[in-house]
Formats: C-alpha cells, structure tokens, sequence
C-alpha cells in the first residue's frame, strides 16, 4: 500500500467542530492510512460543506490549517486508478490557486501534475531525425557501486524530501530532477556507475538540457546532464561513452563558451577522451 505525507492538525475530530472540518480531517486521516475511497468520500462530503479553498483557516488549537480538497480529492482519485476524476481535480486545484500558495500543498501540487500527465501520455513512437540518441551513452561494461545499500536508502530517501516528493516514492514515478539530484550526488560521493544510471533516467525523462530548468516551485537548477555523464563516464574509463556524451553537450548547445567553469570543464574532459580514444585533439 502507498504511503503520502499529509498535514494533519489533530488526531482526532473535536465534536465542536463544523461539519466540513470533520469531513475534511477525517478524509486526511485515511489518506494516511492508505483507504483512498473512503478518503474521497469524505473529502467530497467536506467540499460540499464548504466549497471554497483556503490558506491558514484558523481551527482553535495552534496550527492553524490550509483547506485543499481539490488537491487531496485528484490524489485519491489518482491512487483509486480514476485518472479522469484526477485530472479534473487537479484543474478545479489550479483554477482556485490556492493549493499553489502552501508550503506543503505546493510541492504535492506539482508532484501529482506530473504523476497523472505521465499516466496520460501517450507511448513514444519512434524518435524524430535528430533527437538524442541516448544509446550512445549507455556502456555495456558495468563496474560495482561503491556506497553500501544503506547508504543509498538513506541518499534516496535526502533526495526525494530535499526534491519536495514522497520519502517512499519508487523510482520509477520520479521526475527527471530527482534523478538528476540523485546523479549530482552519487557523482559528488564517488559512486559514478550509480551517478551515470540517475544521470541516464534523468536524461530519458528530460532530453533537452537547459541553464534554468524549473524543478518544482520556484526551485531552478543548470540542467547540464550530458556533461555530467562525461564526467561520470570518464570516471569508470568509459572514453567513448564519455565523449559520445560530450558531443550530444556541444549538440544540444548545453554549455556555452561564456560559461566559464563549465566550457573550461568541457574542454578539459573532450581532451582526455580523445587523448585514451587515441584521437587528435582540435
């Protein structure tokens, strides 16, 4: 069963409280129990009760609480299998624009959008003349990990919470930027044959690299992750999958020459590949 966060203020519902709190925390409750049906109802019964969204609706105790049903009603829609409620849903959560001003329901708003429209997308065809031919940065050749298990629970676990998702959020759900952050660090701790399996699923979900690539909120980062394979590929002694990487880089214009540190970085790693690839440097 799928675990969610979700922000409860007390744990049990006082009987002074109006209906649609009740309604309202009653739904949360079983949100973090996993009964996702049971949820919607509860959370439909509160959104008839009090239509209307809100930040910081006072409740007489110390935490004060934002009101997001269209929010948490397209996440128990989404994990009921019904796409179509969540879509909707997650529109009724965008035109309020009130989910997109919390703290919490801000992140789980972007979290989802991506959730339900990857579920929507249709299946690739084949790639277009010119798209990025990620096979030529795969290496048949792999080396072990070098961080133990425990390590990369707990370097996953950083990863997803600092990226603003679930702590329990498989993998394969992810979006590119968790799993660019997770190669970043993987490279940064030495462990480059993990770095370049992130750095890949990253560039499978996000081909295109940018200089600011909008993650979730307003958190931007430099989208670099053909040069970041280089790197990590040139750490295993992978020089051809390294420089394969390096001129979908200079392709795909992801570094520019004014970029001091990064073209500095590129140069530096297209002359060692070619150097161990026995090519002559230009």
């Amino acid at each position: 069963m799928s675990w969610i966060a979700v922000p409860l203020s007390v744990a049990l519902v006082v009987q002074a409280a109006p209906a649609w709190r009740a309604s309202y925390e009653q739904g949360l409750a079983l949100m973090k129990s996993g009964a996702w049906e049971s949820a919607h109802r509860e959370l439909e019964r509160a959104l008839a009760e009090r239509p209307g969204e809100a930040l910081s609706v006072p409740t007489g105790e110390v935490q004060p609480l934002d009101y997001l049903p269209h929010l948490y009603l397209a996440i128990t829609a989404y994990h009921s299998g019904d796409l179509a409620r969540a879509r909707a849903h997650l529109a009724d959560a965008d035109a309020s624009g009130v989910a997109a001003g919390s703290r919490f329901g801000g992140p789980l708003l972007e979290h989802y959008r991506i959730l339900v429209s990857a579920q929507a997308a249709p299946r690739p065809g084949p790639p277009p003349p010119g798209a990025i031919d990620l096979d030529a940065v795969r290496s048949e050749a792999r080396q072990p990990g070098v961080l133990s298990n425990e390590e990369i629970r707990k370097l996953t676990t950083d990863t997803a919470v600092r990226c603003g998702l679930p702590a329990d959020l498989a993998a394969s759900d992810a979006p590119w930027y968790f799993h660019y952050e997770l190669g970043l660090e993987l490279a940064r701790r030495g462990d480059p044959q993990r770095a370049v399996d992130s750095l890949l699923a990253a560039a499978e979900r996000k081909p295109q690299p940018k200089d600011y690539a909008r993650m979730y909120g307003m958190w931007f980062v430099r989208y670099h992750p053909y040069l970041e394979l280089a790197s990590s590929h040139a750490a295993l002694g992978n020089w051809r999958c390294a420089f394969n990487a390096l001129q979908i880089s200079e392709k795909a214009g992801e570094v520019a020459s004014d970029d001091d540190e990064s073209f500095a970085r590129y140069r530096s790693l297209l002359e060692t590949c070619r150097v161990n690839l026995g090519e002559r440097v230009e």
